[in-house]
């Protein structure tokens, strides 16, 4: 059984906000320009298909999938470029380019992984044209910002660590200045046994006790 180290709860706060004021508003942005163009409405299913190929999407939208003129057989794309576009499609196709930018851009989640088209769909749904992010991303993002002890020294480690902070309480002496600390030291000394630098040291300790 592994056991939780430290929870970095300003980080998972700032990246369920990032979610929500970057993420959520953009993406509800593009939707509602969506929905300014009057054809067909998206799919629960459809917002990944938005992003990644909005061109298509949007010819299917208006033709409803067929390809003929006049009961003659066209080529899709000689299709898409010669159907008559509703008001706004232009800017609507510029401004899926921008979203998708900005998005890879300033939405690094956990493990560097921005949004893009070809996740979007992982992270948030669409239901009846709102825009929100799914339930399980914030368990997924609530553990990436967990530390846990694994191995068994990591685990020995962690025990040895609790007994020296019992000892600083039983003695009325003063851990550290901040309320990080004693999450602070643990992490230090279990990490300090898998071969990284420990920072918390005899000095930092009588620093605060002289």
């Amino acid at each position: 059984m592994n056991i939780l180290l430290s929870f970095n709860e300003l980080g998972y706060s700032r990246a369920k906000e990032a979610l929500i004021t970057t993420g959520e508003t953009a993406i509800q942005t593009v939707i509602n320009e969506y929905l300014k163009l009057n054809i067909a409405p998206l799919e629960t299913m459809e917002l990944a298909t938005l992003f990644k190929n909005p061109v298509e999407l949007i010819f299917d939208k208006i033709t409803g999938g067929q390809l003929s003129l006049g009961g003659i057989a066209v080529d899709k794309q000689k299709a898409i470029d010669i159907i008559q576009k509703p008001k706004g499609y232009s800017d609507f196709i510029a401004l899926i380019g921008s979203t998708v930018k900005g998005l890879s851009e300033k939405l690094h989640q956990p493990g560097n992984f921005a949004i893009t088209p070809d996740n979007i769909a992982d992270y948030f749904e669409l239901d009846v044209n709102q825009v929100k992010v799914k339930e399980s991303v914030y368990i997924e993002f609530k553990e990436a910002f967990k530390s846990y002890a694994k191995s068994d020294k990591a685990k020995q480690s962690f025990q040895f660590a609790n007994d020296v902070i019992d000892a600083f309480k039983k003695s009325g002496l003063v851990f550290h200045n901040d309320n990080n600390s004693l999450g602070s030291f643990i992490n230090e000394l279990v990490n300090s046994q898998l071969g990284q630098p420990m920072t918390v040291n005899n000095e930092t300790i009588l620093k605060f006790n002289r």
